[in-house]
């Protein structure tokens, strides 16, 4: 039995293994590392990858493509008038991919690793790990494409700080990379589903359009898919070459326009300044500035093009790492996984963190809005796995209490994603307002986990939404108390409240006359913790200094250090005579 990782794109999807102490691509049928996402069905025969990719001119009606950015939604797709999800159609394409890795490998596949965009939603994700349960074959983990990519770039025992570009056919996932002491870690991700390189070639069609006098919106779907097909080798052909063309025939007549380097630069930059948007919110989110990164490192096939590239450098002060293979890296990134999740023997000790895309709460009466909010319990950029609590209260009276969950940023909970919801009832026992300590924990795995404990009772009960967004009771299990105890590890929480509590008791002890300055520096080194909720290294550094602090004011506390014990110069001194200060006011103070 084997284990692969499949890089599931949108335009197009590779298949990995590791074996024998390296990480080996597997070829498709075509001897090819690239399986085109296409899918085409025609008279109850069903064809996957390349040669479906060709039935995008000849039979487009029955053929589907740029699919992954439907996943988790409910649009359908009609192929030989058959309706097929997104789901469905990506489930062809693993299928696919599961059979020519089982031909390659003589063994049977029966676990896979699957990459998503870092900035999938819950309905997202879930939607790619019921691929798994269609196939009968594991898929458990799901792993962020720029986090695969950071993996495939980062040389083992190096520290460094680094931006992953990851501009593939559909999507674009922006991340800042932390890596330390064995650590690999997603500080920050921004990223857009509906942003990649076959946007340039809608952007060269519409222009072609516009400048022919034809109406972009009247062509059929063949004529269309002969227009992006056109417009997309003009694109590639304009990375080596000055000038190329479009060209279609239309109404029996034939149309076609040449463009150069300059014009294509033109119509795409509307492109490249949502790029530049997405850039600059992983960036901000991240907090670092330019000068502490080390470099920006471009994956996916659409960074191959040179006025990407070319745009890249000129927006950012920062070293441009062009690697070979882009379009393989999140793959190869993936086999690498594979070997930490086997302990290997060359990768045992790394340690590859991850963090939360989107903020995770409840819907909740605010009295000073006068209406429901959404109320967060996990932040976004938490490190995962994390877990956080919150405490709400039922009104008197009330008998029921329902738990909406939503994902997103929005204040207004009607503006962020829907998860699902479930009751809780208010014992009639209670004598006082009832409040519910909820608690929200999230693994690496895409798993939301919530305890609801009522107050009056203790009795707590736990959901959880998992591969198909449904939430269901289960028992509080031994493993969600693990994944407790490794989001405290990983925040360094128990650390850092040994160290508060250590001050609080310094302040007991110390002089009136410190106190003020004293908590000063309390309250920074607090706020430098909770601003690092994304950051690993820095909250490691934050405790550092906050027990090194302590340890000097612990110092300058101890009674050696007290001024009644230090010898003072002055005159007297220097003659040999005796200090005497006790009618100093300040001296019994």
């Amino acid at each position: 039995m084997a284990t692969i990782g499949i890089d599931l794109g949108t335009t197009n999807s590779l298949a990995v293994t590791y074996r024998e102490g390296e990480v080996e691509l597997i070829p498709n049928g075509f001897g090819e590392y690239l399986t085109p996402s296409v899918v085409h069905v025609s008279d109850d025969v069903l064809t996957v990858g390349k040669i479906a990719k060709e039935r995008l001119v000849t039979d487009p009606e029955n053929t589907a493509q740029l699919f992954k950015r439907s996943m988790g939604t409910n649009e359908i797709f009609y192929l030989d008038r058959e309706a097929f999800s997104a789901t469905d159609l990506s489930t062809l394409v693993v299928k696919q991919l599961v059979a020519d890795a089982e031909s390659y490998l003589g063994e049977k596949v029966d676990e896979v690793l699957i990459s998503v965009p870092a900035y999938f939603n819950e309905k997202q994700r879930s939607a790619t790990k019921a691929i798994g349960q269609r196939l009968g074959i594991k898929v458990e983990r799901l792993i962020n494409e720029p986090s695969a990519a950071a993996i495939s770039c980062h040389k083992i025992g190096k520290d460094e700080s680094f931006i992953v570009f990851d501009f593939g056919g559909g999507t674009l996932d922006v991340s800042v990379v932390d890596c330390f002491d064995n650590v690999i870690s997603i500080v920050s991700i921004a990223g857009d589903n509906f942003l990649g390189g076959s946007d340039f070639d809608k952007a060269i069609a519409e222009d072609f359009c516009q400048s022919q006098g034809i109406d972009l919106e009247k062509l059929d779907t063949k004529q269309k898919s002969s227009l992006l097909l056109s417009s997309e080798r003009c694109k590639l052909k304009l990375q080596k070459e000055k000038l190329a063309a479009v060209s279609l025939t239309y109404d029996d007549q034939y149309y076609m326009k040449q463009y150069t380097q300059a014009e294509l630069k033109s119509i795409i930059q509307p492109v490249l300044d949502r790029v530049k948007k997405v850039i600059g919110r992983a960036v901000s989110d991240s907090g670092y500035r330019a000068h502490e990164l080390d470099a920006f490192i471009l994956v996916g096939g659409s960074s191959m093009m040179p006025l990407v590239q070319s745009y890249i450098t000129n927006l950012l002060n920062l070293p441009i790492k062009r690697l070979k293979d882009m379009d393989e890296l999140v793959a190869r990134g993936l086999g690498t996984y594979l070997a930490v999740k086997e302990r290997q023997e060359k990768v045992k000790d790394l340690v590859i963190t991850d963090i939360c895309p989107f903020s995770l709460g409840i819907s909740a009466y605010d009295s000073d809005f006068d209406k429901n909010i959404f109320s967060k319990v996990i932040n976004k950029l938490s490190v995962l796995p994390t877990s956080a609590s919150k405490y709400y209260y039922a009104s008197r009276g009330q008998k029921q209490c329902r738990f909406m969950i939503y994902q997103g940023e929005s204040l207004d909970p009607e503006a962020n994603l829907f998860l699902d919801e479930f009751i809780i009832d208010v014992p009639g026992t209670a004598t006082k307002t009832e409040f519910f300590e909820t608690t929200f924990t999230y693994d690496i795995n895409s798993m939301l986990y919530i305890e609801v404990k009522l107050g009056s009772t203790g009795e707590t009960k736990t959901y959880r939404i998992g591969s198909q967004s449904k939430i269901e009771e289960v028992d509080k299990s031994e493993h969600l108390e693990n994944i407790k105890l490794v989001s405290d590890q990983l925040s360094f929480e128990a650390d850092f409240k040994t160290q508060s509590e250590r001050a609080y008791r310094l302040v007991m002890e110390m002089p009136y006359k410190m106190q003020l300055h004293f908590l000063w520096q309390m309250e920074d080194f607090e706020k430098g913790y909770q601003l690092a909720i994304n950051n690993i290294k820095k909250r490691k550094e934050i405790v550092k200094r906050y027990q090194a602090y302590l340890d000097s004011i612990e110092n300058i506390m101890s009674l050696d250090d007290l001024d009644i014990f230090r010898q003072e110069k002055d005159d007297h001194e220097e003659n040999g005579e005796p200090f005497d200060r006790s009618d100093d006011p300040n001296f019994w103070r």
